[in-house]
């Protein structure tokens, strides 16, 4: 097989794969029981960790806890899983999901809003590219709760029934002997050597 990449839009990135254009997603795309009504999902490549993207000279900086963002305007990417999860910061004045991650950031950086929910390789890249935002890793126990049907498992995507990709996926991260080691070390070199812009 040839590797041909395409860059689409998060909100028609399903529809991309129904129609034809591409026969897997690898996206960051979390496998929840709602996407498996359309999706069959391979098994996961990373576990997502989810943070809070703040300015760095912002009022929530030095947060280290949910209950610290009480009352913060927060914001996230339109169509993702982590709009489900946004009810959960305590009294939370929640703004206009952006189209892309990268007006997410723009947000935070601007000040517009308080902070974001991304996951760590989301929110690192944003820092590599733009001084004036930084990340929060929750304290364990006072952080996002997963809720009812999500999941922060990262897998390749496929269209319903399409066994013969699925099982090909699954044979070849066997074959890598893909762990949990794997996933964090090949994530950080991707990270490293991706392109900073969108």
């Amino acid at each position: 097989w040839d590797l041909e990449v395409h860059k689409v839009d998060w909100t028609s990135i399903v529809l991309g794969l129904q129609s034809g254009d591409y026969d897997v997603i690898i996206a960051g795309m979390a496998a929840t029981d709602e996407r498996r009504e359309t999706l069959d999902f391979a098994r996961p490549y990373y576990i997502r960790e989810n943070v809070m993207l703040v300015k760095k000279d912002g009022p929530y900086a030095n947060a280290t806890k949910l209950s610290d963002f009480d009352g913060a305007t927060i914001t996230t990417q339109i169509s993702t899983s982590w709009v489900d999860y946004l009810d959960q910061v305590p009294n939370a004045n929640i703004a206009t999901f952006p189209e892309t991650t990268s007006e997410v950031v723009m947000q935070v950086a601007m000040g517009t809003v308080d902070c974001a929910l991304l996951d760590y390789p989301t929110a690192y890249s944003a820092t590599l590219s733009n001084p004036d935002v930084t990340f929060i890793s929750l304290d364990s126990d006072d952080t996002f709760v997963t809720p009812e049907g999500m999941s922060e498992d990262l897998c390749p995507g496929v269209n319903l029934g399409n066994t013969v990709l699925l099982d090909a996926i699954n044979t070849a991260m066997d074959n890598m002997g893909w762990d949990d080691a794997s996933m964090s070390e090949n994530m950080d070199l991707a990270i490293k050597v991706q392109p900073l812009s969108e």
